[in-house]
Formats: structure tokens, sequence, C-alpha cells
């Protein structure tokens, strides 16, 4: 089945719009969906039509899969360093390089 573009909009991160479909028993139903096509492939369960899901192909999919795992490598390494950081911090690693001042005598 496929849903049809009715209104669109852009931001920043492309563009997107809301669709209409018709299920078997005739009833009209809309979805908000990133893209820019004029109609999507969907699907939706028979006994609730009104939850749908945008069929997006393999590559779509792996493209998502690739830039989220990247997304959170990139996260956990960032947060890998912050730990190190602290942990060398506790144990005096970086200790500061310059004298302590002495006393005036």
């Amino acid at each position: 089945m496929e849903a049809v573009r009715v209104s669109d909009t852009s931001d920043l991160l492309g563009r997107s719009g809301n669709y209409t479909y018709t299920d078997t028993s005739g009833t009209s139903h809309r979805m908000y969906v990133k893209g820019s096509a004029a109609t999507v492939p969907i699907a939706y369960h028979p006994t609730k039509p009104a939850t749908a899901a945008v069929c997006h192909s393999w590559g779509r999919k792996f493209w998502d899969t690739v830039f989220g795992l990247g997304v959170l490598l990139f996260g956990l390494a960032l947060l890998a360093g912050a730990v190190a950081l602290a942990v060398g911090t506790f144990l005096g690693e970086y200790a500061d390089a310059t004298p302590p001042m002495t006393q005036p005598v």
C-alpha cells in the first residue's frame, strides 16, 4: 500500500511532510514521514490500521544502522576519554608542572 503526500515542510535536516492513506475499510489516516517522495510504501496490521510504518529499502536501513553505530561509537570514545582523564586526575597523573611557591622568610 502507498501513502500520498498532502503537505510539505522543510527544515535544516531535510524535507518531510504529512501523508495520507486509506485502509481496507475505507477510513483515511494521516502520518508524518521524513523524505521528499510523492508517495511512500507503508505497511499496517489489519487490526490496527491507524498505526502504520514506512517500508524503507535495505540500503536506507543499512545507512541508518551505520550512521547510528558511528554516533554511538563516537559517544563511547568521548565517554572513555572523560573517564580516563578523571581517573588520571584522581591518581595524580596530571601534577602541576610549576614548582610550589615558597613562603618568604
